[in-house]
């Protein structure tokens, strides 16, 4: 799928053994995505966690101590982190096909064609039911049209919704959002996402409740119901 560029199985064993632990206690209704697998877009400072920037041509960078504030928040909240997910060289080019992976990032349904860009990975990662919901970014289309390649629902949050803290993110062009399969997954991880860090160029952000109006299942049926993959139409299995 071409869908990730770096692989933490270390990791995410640690994190889905924390969350088994929790989840044997009860129900954690302050840790929304407890246990739900996700990855990260590979243009955002994770801790512990080299990001490639999908460039060959200047080496990895890793945040030795914090995560990017979305990504700490998505963290917080439970989630399990099984790595970064291919991003276009710098964030720049429209199609996320990089040297650093070897190949594009493609829809599930037709492998012929690109998931766009640039949350082109995280987009191929969820369509194809390799991670429930992503972690995307969008300055100029960057999770609308893999949004629209791979059949998925892209939330390019306002400016006042989810911080971009401690990053400026391209003048204040770039934000942070979910990709899912459905509306009500998307809220999910919105909610976990949106806070009130100012991001030292809009302000504090106001804080809301994404699923407040009900339609969001409750995360312990959307763990069983998003961990399976969702099935291709026959009209659009690749050969």
């Amino acid at each position: 799928m071409g869908a990730f560029v770096t692989r933490t199985p270390e990791l995410a064993r640690e994190e889905a053994a924390a969350a088994d632990r929790l989840l044997a206690q009860g129900p954690h209704p302050e840790r929304p995505l407890l246990g739900l697998p996700i990855a990260f877009k590979d243009l955002q400072p994770i801790a512990g966690v080299p990001v490639t920037n999908g460039s060959a041509a200047v080496p990895p960078t890793t945040a030795d101590q914090e995560d990017v504030r979305a990504v700490g928040l998505i963290r917080i909240a439970g989630a399990v982190a099984l790595g970064n997910t291919h991003a276009p060289e710098l964030g720049i080019p429209c199609c996320t096909d990089t040297a650093v992976v070897g190949r594009p990032a493609v829809p599930p349904y037709d492998t012929s064609r690109c998931a766009s860009g640039t949350s082109g990975g995280v987009a191929a990662a969820v369509a194809a039911g390799l991670i429930p919901v992503g972690h995307g970014t969008d300055g100029a289309g960057s999770m609308c049209t893999p949004s629209a390649a791979c059949g998925l629902v892209g939330v390019t949050s306002s400016r006042d919704v989810v911080s971009t803290a401690p990053d400026m993110s391209f003048l204040g062009f770039v934000t942070v959002g979910p990709l899912a399969r459905t509306v009500a997954y998307a809220a999910l991880l919105l909610d976990a996402m949106a806070d009130t860090t100012p991001t030292g160029l809009h302000g504090s952000p106001s804080r809301r409740n994404y699923t407040s109006t009900g339609t969001c299942p409750r995360s312990d049926l959307v763990r069983s119901d998003l961990v399976r993959a969702p099935e291709c139409p026959s009209s659009h299995r690749p050969p």
